[in-house]
């Protein structure tokens, strides 16, 4: 036996067949076989605790989604136009946005606020809307309502600062589509082409978005069950 181990081998010896020497006898043969045996002076029976799972979103602010006092009908707003002086530069927009949500009209609407969010960590959408749905609020919003943010940033990051993101980040909503589907829609700025790009897809898209991209949700709580 190595000299440096006859201490701790005689003090081993000693407790092994002291009052607690079956606890000590079970937890070495766990330390020869590689399993976890103590946790902070504490003989360990069970499987170490899993570490609790990091939050994916921070809670930045509401944003304030003005009375709509006419009609809207996406396919009429949510249509590529990039000529100068036109009010919202739109480059692109996906048909699948349009066979989805072209013809789903929304009647004139009170003011409405949204809450946003950034993501501080690469996720899927279905795990970073999980969290505000537990958090009790409710996660759905409309065509009319990111389109108003447009209209406050019609050129992207020439226009005032406003509460999308325009460093080609995503800014993520959930709706419910003409035939009642769950969608994500996605709306960024691209500098290439100069113009905003609106993207649906599934909710359920398992793709991950970036840390620093945006997710907008309804502020009004979701209703308790009796």
């Amino acid at each position: 036996l190595p000299e440096s181990l006859r201490g701790p081998f005689e003090d081993f010896t000693k407790k092994v067949n002291g009052t607690d020497g079956a606890e000590w006898e079970g937890a070495f043969k766990k330390f020869l076989r590689k399993e976890p045996c103590w946790v902070n002076g504490e003989s360990k029976s069970a499987a170490l605790t899993k570490p609790e799972p990091q939050p994916i979103l921070r809670f930045i602010d509401t944003i304030a989604i003005p009375a709509r006092r006419k009609q809207f009908v996406p396919k009429k707003s949510y249509v590529v136009n990039t000529n100068p002086g036109k009010h919202v530069k739109i480059w692109y927009v996906d048909p699948d946005f349009t066979a989805w949500f072209g013809e789903k009209a929304e009647e004139p609407t009170a003011e409405v606020t949204l809450r946003r969010h950034v993501l501080v960590r690469s996720s899927a959408f279905a795990p970073a809307m999980k969290e505000v749905e537990d958090a009790g609020f409710v996660t759905e919003t409309t065509p009319s309502q990111p389109f108003s943010m447009l209209e406050k940033q019609p050129d992207g990051p020439k226009s005032k600062p406003g509460p999308l993101l325009t460093n080609g980040y995503a800014n993520l909503f959930k709706m419910i589509d003409v035939n009642g589907v769950a969608r994500l829609v996605n709306a960024f700025w691209n500098d290439v082409s100069s113009g905003w790009h609106v993207f649906a897809n599934d909710a359920s898209l398992s793709g991950e978005w970036s840390g620093g991209s945006q997710l907008f949700s309804g502020d009004s709580r979701i209703p308790s069950v009796a």
